[in-house]
């Protein structure tokens, strides 16, 4: 019979706040603070073999909150250190929301580092926790750079938003005279047009030649487009003369920005693609999942062998819904959990938007999920075209085989 130390963390950028808990709930220390560096985490480890040895306990028990990056050298430290190898240690990562309702079942008593630390180690020693924290050195790597894509993306994403949002101002009935407003004719046709005004005083003929040039003869009838886009320039709002300035320079601005984070995204994909082929990769083998977003799913989920079951992957991505019944009541609406891997949701749904577009099987259950939904029919769909995607993930990386459609 193992006695386990249960030790909580309360993790700080610049200091680590800790309280030994005994396993009957006596608190053995509380309130002890250390620098969130590599000696403060010795020191922690000195204090917790101290206990280990005074208390009879032989299982180390240690949990800490996750909050950005601050918790990652702490984590690591303890599972390497050669002080606590012999005493089977275990390092739990606890999502905060569980943390936070976890401390309401205790009489309010505000917020601190040294109580925060207390709940955790009483959250420990009270049991239902996740899977134990691994240092894992194969996909650590891979797993940074998928993050960080994700991170660009979004960066990516925002950027475009506010553009579109100034681009109101100067064109304001710029609509859909281009398939992509972000393609390269439209891009120069935004950034080196002054105005609206100036399309409207640019020769038709000039303005074909300029959508024969920046378009490379792509388009079929740039005479039409010419003069669609004289007819919209008529149309459209004119800016007050003050602000053409400040708002062509921020449409300028913005583009650059705009271009840097592409070229960044590809430069990172690049990276992930050539770590991918050192991989045996069994998604890569479903039409539709690439190197970028299986390497996505694979990192985040690391040994399959971790995860018992479909369902407890889809629980570990976050992609199960909150029941909403009580008595004969049953709601419509069933929120989806969002209490998982962050990650991991992201590329499971862009791999499942990219399955419905090149696998007929996926093509057709999303169809069948869009006509089934009374509201938000694309995103609850792709939702359970992802959940349905969770078990073929589960199965080819369990058996490590190749898909098949059959």
């Amino acid at each position: 019979m193992t006695i386990p130390l249960y030790v909580g963390v309360d993790i700080g950028k610049a200091k680590n706040v800790a309280c030994f808990m005994g396993p009957d709930g006596a608190v053995l220390l509380q309130k002890e603070t250390f620098d969130n560096t590599l000696i403060g985490a010795q020191s922690l480890v000195t204090k917790a073999k101290e206990l280990l040895i005074k208390e009879n306990c032989d299982h180390p028990v240690f949990g800490v909150e996750a909050t950005s990056f601050y918790h990652f050298h702490l984590m690591n430290f303890i599972l390497q250190t050669s002080d606590l190898k012999s005493y089977r240690t275990t390092v739990y990562q606890l999502n905060a929301r569980n943390v936070k309702n976890f401390k309401k079942s205790y009489t309010p008593r505000g917020k601190n580092d040294a109580y925060d630390a207390f709940v955790i180690a009483d959250n420990l020693r009270f049991g239902r926790l996740p899977k134990p924290y691994e240092v894992d050195e194969m996909y650590l790597p891979l797993q940074r750079l998928t993050r960080y894509r994700f991170h660009l993306v979004g960066s990516l994403i925002r950027e475009k938003s506010y553009f579109l949002t100034m681009l109101f101002l100067k064109f304001s009935n710029y609509g859909d005279v281009f398939s992509d407003v972000f393609g390269a004719t439209s891009r120069s046709l935004i950034t080196d047009f002054y105005s609206p005004e100036e399309i409207i005083n640019t020769p038709l003929e000039d303005m074909v030649q300029f959508l024969v040039d920046k378009g490379h003869n792509h388009f079929a009838e740039p005479e039409k487009l010419a003069k669609e886009l004289k007819r919209i320039s008529r149309e459209s709002y004119r800016l007050q003369p003050r602000l053409t300035d400040s708002v062509n320079l921020i449409l300028e601005t913005s583009m650059n920005n705009i271009r840097f984070f592409e070229q960044s995204v590809r430069k990172i994909e690049n990276v992930i693609n050539r770590d991918m082929a050192k991989l045996a990769n069994p998604l890569e083998s479903v039409r539709g999942i690439g190197p970028v977003y299986s390497a996505g799913i694979i990192a985040e989920v690391g040994d399959i062998t971790k995860f018992d079951s479909q369902a407890k992957l889809a629980k570990y991505a976050g992609l199960t819904w909150n029941s909403n019944q009580s008595g004969n009541f049953v709601g419509e609406d069933e929120p989806l959990n969002r209490a998982g891997n962050r990650y991991l949701r992201y590329y499971l749904i862009e791999a499942a938007d990219s399955l419905r577009r090149h696998n007929a099987e996926y093509q057709a259950y999303y169809q069948k999920k869009y006509q089934e939904a009374a509201k938000h029919a694309h995103k609850r769909a792709l939702v359970l075209t992802a959940r349905k995607l969770v078990r073929l993930v589960f199965a080819l990386l369990d058996k490590n085989k190749l898909y098949r459609p059959d």
